[in-house]
């Protein structure tokens, strides 16, 4: 009941009011992924990202491939996308270090290999890519080594840049990018 009525006060657009409700019912119901789900979608319209994106986990965690796991990743990608730019500036350094090392491994790659790079990031990034984490917890079947987050979007940034430039991602890459085919003399 405090699960449905959170979510009707969130819809209303009573938020306070219905996070006090959600709340508990996720405390009451640990283990339902629509109510982590109403949970982070009303934290993620006050704009306390931090939290809802802990709740967009939490259903990822409880329904990674089903209809409400799949809403919880877009909403994690809004996140990643909001916080973005507020965390790093205008022009972020380490995005354009992390495209001059894309460009070099990309650098006289035969296209049917950066193809298969970019989509295994891409199938990988359907369950959401912890952009802001630095930490190093990705791996690729297709690369050796141990990916951040940020580093893997990256790879799929340029990637797909050279498979179709008028692609859009989601995240606007392209200050970094273009000065790092600039340094690279690309």
């Amino acid at each position: 009941m405090r699960k449905n009525l959170g979510a009707i006060l969130a819809r209303t657009g009573s938020t306070d009011e219905a996070l006090v409700h959600l709340r508990a019912a996720a405390r009451l119901l640990p283990s339902d992924p629509q109510c982590w789900f109403n949970l982070g979608a009303t934290l993620e319209q006050q704009d306390a990202l931090d939290e809802a994106d802990e709740a967009y986990g939490k259903v990822l965690a409880l329904d990674r491939n089903g209809r409400i796991g799949e809403m919880a990743a877009q909403g994690r990608t809004r996140i990643a996308e909001k916080t973005f730019r507020a965390r790093g500036g205008r022009f972020r350094p380490d995005v354009l270090a992390y495209c001059l090392d894309a460009l070099r491994r990309f650098d006289g790659m035969p296209l049917a290999g950066i193809q298969e790079i970019s989509f295994e990031i891409a199938m990988l990034g359907t369950r959401g890519l912890a952009v802001n984490d630095p930490a190093e917890k990705y791996t690729l079947r297709t690369l050796p080594g141990k990916f951040s987050g940020l580093q893997l979007l990256c790879l799929q940034y340029a990637g797909f840049q050279k498979i179709d430039p008028k692609l859009d991602l989601g995240f606007d890459l392209s200050a970094e990018y273009a000065e790092a085919l600039r340094l690279s003399g690309g």
